[in-house]
């Protein structure tokens, strides 16, 4: 990869290790059965892009070593962060 790509899967990740703080703040302010729904729409949608993910996988393809696959992983990554800290 050129110094002037971008990694977008990293790039997803980072962004979800700088947005904990202000997403655990505000998780923590929720009821039980708001923090619940937080948990089912984060994995709902973590859901959704996992099974572009796995659909490319049942079409033969390998999303995770080919590059342009790598914006899918960023968002996998991202939302199961955010999924995670619901919980």
């Amino acid at each position: 990869m050129a110094d002037t790509e971008v990694n977008v899967q990293e790039m997803g990740q980072l962004l979800g290790e700088a947005f904990i703080e202000f997403d655990q703040a505000e998780l923590d302010r929720l009821t039980e059965a708001e923090r619940e729904g937080q948990y089912e729409l984060r994995a709902a949608l973590y859901d959704y892009v996992d099974t572009i993910w796995e659909r490319a996988k049942e079409a033969g393809k390998n999303p995770a070593t080919d590059p342009k696959w790598d914006c899918v992983a960023g968002m996998r990554d991202l939302l199961a962060g955010l999924r995670d800290s619901a919980a």
